[in-house]
């Protein structure tokens, strides 16, 4: 059980749409854990927003990721707290629904070991570049992270 590493997390940053958008904001949740060492699992929700430079409709999403990762490990000091992953899943927007995928590039440094056995805190950011179906704009997102590890 100890090497499941289930979390829960909040993530919060900021989006870079394609096109004629503003950079925007992004909050959102992660839930997750490490079914087989090195890999693990997990679910994103999370809402995004971006302003339209011309008159059309401002941007704003709700994206839900399935996300499956490759956790780097090892003694290297930054490699060890880094993983890969890609996600997939579905954004809804007022009118409309998509499929998108998205790879993702992040890492989580344990800030604070809790008393109880294999709790703790980490802070992280996590890269990821959404790839939208149709024409809808793709987005790259940096957002940094809270994650509670029980």
């Amino acid at each position: 059980r100890s090497d499941f590493k289930p979390h829960v997390g909040l993530l919060a940053g900021m989006i870079s749409p394609e096109g004629s958008y503003d950079a925007g904001s992004e909050l959102g949740v992660d839930i997750g854990f490490q079914p087989y060492i090195p890999f693990a699992t997990g679910l994103e929700v999370a809402y995004s927003r971006a302003e339209n430079r011309n008159e059309a409709d401002d941007l704003n999403r709700t994206t839900v990721l399935a996300k499956a990762s490759y956790n780097f490990g090892g003694d290297i000091v930054i490699l060890k707290d880094s993983y890969i992953g890609l996600g997939l899943g579905g954004a809804f927007t007022s009118d409309t629904s998509r499929w998108v995928s998205s790879p993702i590039l992040g890492f989580d440094i344990t800030v604070r070991e809790l008393p109880q056995e294999n709790q703790k805190v980490s802070l992280g950011a996590m890269a990821k570049y959404a790839i939208y179906e149709g024409s809808d704009v793709d987005t790259f997102s940096l957002n940094g992270l809270v994650k509670y590890w029980f």
